[in-house]
Order: C-alpha cells, then sequence, then structure tokens
C-alpha cells in the first residue's frame, strides 16, 4: 500500500478550463432530442414490495436495472421496468443491513457490492448474500468501482485540526478488502461542517472533485493522479465558512459540484444548488465546442434545466454512451396535461403512488 498527493502528476498538455460561472449567469434554451439519436422510457412496475423513494443511483445493462433510493433500499427490475426483488433489506439477520449509503456493480455482472455503515456486503447478481467485510472507518460510504474491480472510497471533506496540512481523501481497495492505496489533498480547511462529495468511474478512469479545489482529478488505472478538468465556478462557489447554520439564509445562491457523467462527445455535471434541501440542476459540457450549457425549457427560461416531452429530467447514470435518469412521478402526474409523446400515454396509466419512469438517451 502507499499514498500520493491528489491531481499531482504533470500533464504535456493544460486541463480544460470549463467555465460554471458564465453557464450559470447566462443560461441557454436546450432541446437534447437534437443532441440523442434514441430515447427509450421505461416505467419502474410499481409493486406491492416496492415502493421507491428519491431514486438515488442506478445501475444498468442489456438484462437489469439496479435501482437505490433515499430511504437506504436497493430493488433489481427487468430491463423492460419489470420489478425482480430487493437485494438485501433493513435488518441485523444474514445478508441485512442497518442502512445503505451506496452500492456499485462489478463489470461482468457477476456481484453487487452494497455499502452501509461499518460493513460492505457482497450479493451475487441475483442477490443472494455472499458475505460481508468489516470497516474500521465509518466514513466508508460514497464509493465506485473500476474495470479491474478495485473499489474507490471518496471520503467527506470535514475540516481539520488547526496545523493539520493533508488530509487522506480517496481510499482505493481490492474486493476482498486488502487496502492497495490512498490518495492525499493538500486543500485543508478549519471550518464549516462536513460535505460528502462523489467519486465516478468510466472507461478506465476514475475521477473525483476535491471540495474547495479547481480541478476535477483523474485516476488511471496505475493508479495516478493528474487534473482532468479546471473548474470555475467564480461568485457561485461556496466557501469553507458558508457551511454554517447561521449562513443557511445565503446557501441558495450558491452551487457545487455534485457529480458527473462522460460521454465521447458531451460531459453532463449536475450542481447542487443550496445545501440542505437542494435542488440538482444539470448543465450540459460539449467537448467539440469546449461550450458548457446551463439549460432551460425551450419556452420557458424559469424552468431549469432538462426536459423531455414536457417533463424534468434528471441525470443519474451511464451506460456506455447512454444517459440513464430519472423523471419523477409528481412531474408526470401533476403535469400530465402539458407532456406530449410517449410520456403522456405513460402519465395516463400513472397516480401519485406509481413508481417514477427511466429515461435511456442514446448520445450522439
Amino acid at each position: 500500500m502507499f499514498s500520493v498527493f491528489a491531481c499531482q502528476r504533470e500533464r504535456d498538455v493544460m486541463p480544460e478550463i470549463i467555465d460554471f460561472e458564465a453557464a450559470i449567469s447566462n443560461s441557454e434554451a436546450f432541446d437534447i432530442t437534437k443532441h440523442v439519436s434514441e430515447i427509450r422510457y421505461v416505467p419502474l412496475e410499481t409493486h406491492e414490495d416496492c415502493f421507491l423513494a428519491e431514486v438515488r443511483k442506478v445501475v444498468i445493462n442489456e438484462d437489469y436495472m439496479f435501482v437505490s433510493d433515499s430511504e437506504g433500499n436497493l430493488f433489481q427490475f427487468t430491463s423492460s421496468g419489470q420489478f425482480i426483488k430487493r437485494t438485501g433489506g433493513l435488518g441485523k439477520g444474514p445478508g441485512e443491513y442497518v442502512y445503505m449509503t451506496d452500492f456499485v456493480v462489478d463489470d461482468s455482472f457477476e456481484n453487487i457490492y452494497v455499502s452501509t455503515l461499518g460493513f460492505l456486503y457482497i450479493y451475487d447478481i441475483e442477490g443472494n448474500y455472499k458475505s460481508r467485510i468489516p470497516w474500521s472507518n465509518g466514513n466508508f460510504q460514497v464509493m465506485c468501482i473500476d474495470s479491474q474491480n478495485r473499489l474507490y472510497y471518496i471520503m467527506p471533506d470535514a475540516r481539520q485540526e488547526k496545523g493539520e496540512t493533508s488530509f487522506d481523501i480517496v481510499y482505493v481497495y481490492d474486493v476482498n478488502g486488502q487496502l492497495l492505496k490512498t490518495i492525499t489533498s493538500n486543500i485543508v480547511r478549519t471550518e464549516g461542517f462536513a460535505m460528502f462529495n462523489n467519486i465516478y468511474a468510466k472507461d478506465n478512469e476514475v475521477y473525483y472533485k476535491e471540495e474547495f479545489g479547481p480541478s476535477i482529478c483523474r485516476i488511471n488505472m496505475d493508479l495516478e493522479v493528474d487534473t482532468a478538468f479546471q473548474v470555475h465556478l467564480g461568485k457561485y462557489a461556496f466557501e469553507p465558512g458558508d457551511l454554517d447554520m447561521s449562513k443557511r439564509d445565503t446557501w441558495e445562491a450558491h452551487y457545487r459540484l455534485f457529480n458527473m457523467l462522460s460521454f465521447e462527445r458531451y460531459l453532463i455535471f449536475n450542481l447542487q444548488k443550496g445545501l440542505m434541501g437542494a435542488t440538482t440542476e444539470a448543465t450540459i459540457y460539449d467537448r467539440k465546442k469546449q461550450h458548457l450549457i446551463y439549460p432551460h425549457q425551450m419556452d420557458d427560461p424559469t424552468k431549469k434545466g432538462i426536459y423531455l416531452d414536457g417533463a424534468g429530467f434528471k441525470p443519474v447514470s451511464d451506460f456506455n454512451e447512454q444517459l440513464v435518469g430519472v423523471i419523477s412521478t409528481e412531474d408526470l402526474v401533476e403535469h400530465a396535461d402539458q407532456l406530449s409523446g410517449d410520456l403522456k400515454a405513460i402519465s395516463q396509466q400513472m397516480d401519485m403512488n406509481s413508481n417514477p419512469v427511466l429515461a435511456i438517451l442514446d448520445m450522439k
């Protein structure tokens, strides 16, 4: 096991600078249907054993969909949205846990790894419990998995004791719980409450952002770290002193990078506006034009984000060149008269107790 400091390896070319400040200040009408080759809607079956809260994460392949929600549930569906089963469950019996914080599925779709408070639970792809690994670090909660089946945990960005000059931000393990590497950040703060970051794997690379750093860092398959992109939030950025309850009236004026999704032509960045009870808004970066779009609905600039047939679309994950997102039950039921196309027909079969709809977009 060895350690490195984040974003330290030199690059032959300067990383691109992505200007979020300019994009947020000048939102643009955006029709995502002009940038995709196909859209497929998948209503998730509503079942007596499966009532989804807010969707947090989706992992798909050609055969299955795994969906986790804000109440710590993990459900398995067919590729057409039929409910199969719950993986694990709340309790103290074999294969049960107190609360799920995250999950990943390996590239071969053979095993599911569920992160809980204090343990990593391992199930086969059918949801059968296999084993668990105990963790001594209670902050092992947010994770991703790479193509070599290595697990990456990112630590919450928290204030450090005065005099500290660094902290361990990423831990890399094999699937047997053997520590392979730690990655250290030297961007240290001494005020404000802790914030969980996200970490993301795609195409043999892993990406993460230090909360108050200017860079999106990239880890390659040799576990070397460099800077993938520079991020400029400008006046919209949170400062460490803003992470205090006495400043909550100012939070709505600020954004933080919540997560990213990568495609050949585009990058999708989800921004969190505010903090507690915050909304998440998508931005789209065109690699070819080197231009970031903060989108609004075509005929209504007050409605920020991506819209499909009149309904809000929240990107959550990807599969190869497919963008996967959620259309909420509320949007479909409460605004059914404003919808068009396939979504209008789907909404007529739903009520407020229905599970949401996934939209899968083939990016051009």
